[in-house]
């Protein structure tokens, strides 16, 4: 079964190829997920027992969006990313994560 990203192979229309760039809130977004693993490999660092994320863990986080996949921009997919794998890791709490959404809100 195909998910929402795997569209190798489908017919599409036309690629737009201009540059677009990335607001300040993607590139801390970037930064961030880049420190959490070895940009070398792209396998996680950390302690050898609880790595924080990786590109896999990603990129499994991305695909199991479902239809929120077409809703989200790309900087929006990887948030998601991040926050659940952070989430999952144990390494931010979701009242946490609240708290601090709430901050930056205001």
């Amino acid at each position: 079964m195909r998910g929402p990203h795997d569209v190798g192979g489908l017919p599409a229309g036309p690629v737009d190829t201009t540059d677009h760039p990335m607001p300040l809130w993607e590139r801390r977004n970037q930064a961030i997920s880049t420190l959490l693993r070895n940009p070398q490999t792209g396998r996680p660092i950390g302690l050898p027992d609880s790595p924080l994320t990786g590109l896999d863990e990603a990129r499994r986080q991305v695909e199991s969006l479902g239809d929120d996949y077409f809703r989200l921009s790309y900087g929006e997919r990887n948030v998601h990313a991040l926050v659940q794998t952070l989430l999952r890791r144990g390494a931010i709490s979701v009242e946490e994560l609240a708290r601090h959404m709430g901050e930056a809100s205001t």
